[in-house]
Protein backbone atom coordinates (compact mmCIF):
# COMPACT_ATOMS: atom_id res chain seq x y z
CA UNK A 1 0.00 0.00 0.00
CA UNK A 2 0.83 3.23 -0.19
CA UNK A 3 -0.04 6.78 1.00
CA UNK A 4 -1.07 9.80 -0.18
CA UNK A 5 -1.69 13.23 0.93
CA UNK A 6 -4.81 14.71 -0.68
CA UNK A 7 -7.04 17.48 -0.03
CA UNK A 8 -9.12 15.59 2.26
CA UNK A 9 -6.61 13.85 4.55
CA UNK A 10 -4.45 10.80 4.05
CA UNK A 11 -5.73 8.47 0.91
CA UNK A 12 -4.42 5.08 1.07
CA UNK A 13 -4.65 2.81 -2.19
CA UNK A 14 -3.51 -0.52 -2.87
CA UNK A 15 -0.95 -1.29 -4.71
CA UNK A 16 -1.87 -2.92 -8.17
CA UNK A 17 -1.83 -6.77 -7.88
CA UNK A 18 -1.89 -6.06 -4.70
CA UNK A 19 -5.58 -7.40 -3.03
CA UNK A 20 -7.07 -6.51 0.37
CA UNK A 21 -9.71 -8.94 2.33
CA UNK A 22 -11.84 -8.76 -0.53
CA UNK A 23 -10.14 -7.26 -3.60
CA UNK A 24 -8.08 -3.81 -4.19
CA UNK A 25 -8.99 -1.32 -1.32
CA UNK A 26 -9.19 2.69 -1.59
CA UNK A 27 -9.70 4.13 1.88
CA UNK A 28 -9.30 7.83 3.10
CA UNK A 29 -8.10 7.73 6.73
CA UNK A 30 -8.97 11.06 7.38
CA UNK A 31 -6.79 13.30 9.40
CA UNK A 32 -7.49 16.21 11.46
CA UNK A 33 -4.55 18.48 12.87
CA UNK A 34 -4.29 18.96 16.48
CA UNK A 35 -6.32 22.08 16.80
CA UNK A 36 -9.11 19.40 15.44
CA UNK A 37 -9.72 21.93 11.91
CA UNK A 38 -10.55 20.19 9.11
CA UNK A 39 -9.57 21.58 5.47
CA UNK A 40 -12.50 21.64 4.19
CA UNK A 41 -14.69 23.76 2.03
CA UNK A 42 -18.30 23.06 3.56
CA UNK A 43 -18.17 21.98 7.55
CA UNK A 44 -19.73 18.56 8.22
CA UNK A 45 -22.21 18.66 10.64
CA UNK A 46 -23.65 15.28 12.98
CA UNK A 47 -27.07 14.36 12.25
CA UNK A 48 -29.10 12.45 14.13
CA UNK A 49 -32.22 9.90 12.80
CA UNK A 50 -31.07 10.55 8.81
CA UNK A 51 -31.80 7.63 7.20
CA UNK A 52 -30.49 6.19 3.44
CA UNK A 53 -32.02 3.93 1.14
CA UNK A 54 -28.90 3.64 -1.91
CA UNK A 55 -29.31 1.49 -5.04
CA UNK A 56 -26.14 0.30 -7.31
CA UNK A 57 -28.59 -0.56 -10.01
CA UNK A 58 -28.24 -4.02 -9.22
CA UNK A 59 -29.33 -4.11 -5.64
CA UNK A 60 -30.35 -1.81 -2.87
CA UNK A 61 -29.82 -1.41 0.81
CA UNK A 62 -30.56 0.61 3.74
CA UNK A 63 -28.45 2.47 6.41
CA UNK A 64 -27.83 5.63 8.49
CA UNK A 65 -26.36 9.23 8.04
CA UNK A 66 -23.67 10.08 10.61
CA UNK A 67 -23.04 13.87 9.00
CA UNK A 68 -23.58 15.91 5.86
CA UNK A 69 -22.33 18.70 4.02
CA UNK A 70 -23.26 20.55 1.04
CA UNK A 71 -21.73 18.60 -1.33
CA UNK A 72 -21.65 14.96 0.53
CA UNK A 73 -22.23 12.73 3.32
CA UNK A 74 -20.97 9.92 6.05
CA UNK A 75 -22.81 7.04 5.37
CA UNK A 76 -22.84 4.04 8.36
CA UNK A 77 -24.36 0.72 8.25
CA UNK A 78 -24.63 -0.30 4.90
CA UNK A 79 -24.61 -3.70 4.28
CA UNK A 80 -20.16 -5.26 3.59
CA UNK A 81 -21.25 -6.37 0.10
CA UNK A 82 -23.20 -3.56 -1.29
CA UNK A 83 -22.36 -1.68 -4.36
CA UNK A 84 -18.87 -3.74 -4.87
CA UNK A 85 -17.24 -1.83 -7.70
CA UNK A 86 -19.46 0.45 -8.54
CA UNK A 87 -18.97 4.39 -9.47
CA UNK A 88 -22.17 5.90 -8.48
CA UNK A 89 -25.50 5.34 -6.46
CA UNK A 90 -29.04 6.36 -6.83
CA UNK A 91 -29.71 7.34 -2.67
CA UNK A 92 -32.69 8.99 -1.16
CA UNK A 93 -32.41 9.96 2.15
CA UNK A 94 -35.05 11.06 5.03
CA UNK A 95 -34.79 12.89 8.18
CA UNK A 96 -38.30 14.35 9.78
CA UNK A 97 -40.26 13.46 7.04
CA UNK A 98 -38.52 15.77 4.61
CA UNK A 99 -36.83 13.46 1.42
CA UNK A 100 -33.93 13.83 -0.83
CA UNK A 101 -32.95 12.17 -3.87
CA UNK A 102 -29.89 12.72 -5.30
CA UNK A 103 -26.52 10.36 -7.33
CA UNK A 104 -24.18 9.94 -4.88
CA UNK A 105 -19.92 9.04 -5.64
CA UNK A 106 -18.46 6.62 -3.61
CA UNK A 107 -15.32 8.86 -2.18
CA UNK A 108 -13.84 6.55 0.47
CA UNK A 109 -14.78 3.20 2.40
CA UNK A 110 -13.64 1.51 5.53
CA UNK A 111 -15.40 -2.00 6.14
CA UNK A 112 -16.10 -3.87 9.38
CA UNK A 113 -17.31 -7.73 9.96
CA UNK A 114 -20.65 -6.84 8.81
CA UNK A 115 -21.11 -3.58 7.59
CA UNK A 116 -19.24 -0.49 5.79
CA UNK A 117 -19.02 3.06 6.36
CA UNK A 118 -18.57 5.29 3.06
CA UNK A 119 -17.68 8.96 2.21
CA UNK A 120 -19.76 10.05 -0.57
CA UNK A 121 -19.65 12.88 -2.54
CA UNK A 122 -23.15 14.55 -3.80
CA UNK A 123 -23.17 14.84 -7.87
CA UNK A 124 -25.24 17.87 -8.30
CA UNK A 125 -26.96 18.55 -5.40
CA UNK A 126 -30.64 19.43 -5.79
CA UNK A 127 -31.06 23.30 -4.22
CA UNK A 128 -33.65 21.37 -1.08
CA UNK A 129 -31.07 19.80 -0.14
CA UNK A 130 -28.71 22.85 -0.17
CA UNK A 131 -31.19 24.55 1.33
CA UNK A 132 -31.86 21.98 4.26
CA UNK A 133 -27.58 21.80 5.20
CA UNK A 134 -27.58 25.73 5.06
CA UNK A 135 -30.62 25.83 7.81
CA UNK A 136 -28.28 23.23 9.48
CA UNK A 137 -25.70 25.37 9.40
CA UNK A 138 -27.35 28.42 10.56
CA UNK A 139 -28.40 26.17 13.89
CA UNK A 140 -25.33 25.06 14.69
CA UNK A 141 -24.07 29.13 14.22
CA UNK A 142 -27.09 30.03 16.79
CA UNK A 143 -26.03 26.96 19.24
Amino acid sequence: MRRQRGVTGLHWTAEPGQPGEDGPVSLNVEETQESGMEKRKHPRIQVEGMHIDVSDGIGSCSGNVYDVSRVGLCLLDVAKRFGKNMDAYTAVASSGGKYFKFRILPRWETASRLSKKIGVEIDEAPWQWTEYVMSLEEARRRG
